[in-house]
């Protein structure tokens, strides 16, 4: 698997927050588990709950990774990838859409022109469109720093593997 392109983005604000919650979370959980007055303290389990939720979202959602190879183009947020084989590109582009129409960050699921389109979005980055072939009303899109490196990497691969 020769890697043509490769980047991790980190997501900011979007990770950062959840992870401060978490913290504060925890925070509540050590002060009603063992400094409160309160003679029943079970519930401060469920300030341990949200706080270890809200850790994995931030760890999760924390950078998102693009790999293009000779074979694929995969992007993931932790667990959660997706991943496109060379061979189902029908062509690239940078998305012009604006940020509303995924309303919000993460992974997405919007339409844009009659296309139904899946989208890894971090803030404030640019985002590249990929058409399919065998679904041609479906398109896939990802932020990434440097749009225009990863349009010619995915150009370039589609085409060494039409040759």
């Amino acid at each position: 698997m020769n890697r043509v392109y490769q980047e991790r983005v980190f997501s900011g604000l979007w990770a950062t927050v959840p992870a401060g919650f978490g913290l504060a979370m925890l925070v509540v959980f050590i002060y009603g588990r063992y400094f409160s007055n309160y003679e029943d303290k079970s519930a401060a389990w469920y300030f341990l709950a949200i706080s270890v939720f809200l850790f994995i979202v931030a760890i999760n959602f924390g950078f998102l990774r693009s790999t293009i190879t000779g074979d694929t183009v995969s992007t993931r947020f932790g667990v959660i990838s997706h991943s496109i084989p060379v061979d189902n590109i029908a062509g690239s582009y940078q998305d012009k859409a604006s940020k509303a129409s995924y309303r919000g960050f993460g992974v997405r699921w919007g339409t844009v022109n009659g296309k139904r389109r899946t989208v890894y979005d971090v803030s404030d980055l640019p985002r590249v469109v990929i058409r399919l072939k065998q679904n041609n009303n479906r398109e896939f899109a990802f932020s990434t720093k440097n749009p225009d490196a990863v349009i010619k990497a995915i150009r370039s691969v589609v085409k060494q593997k039409s040759i």
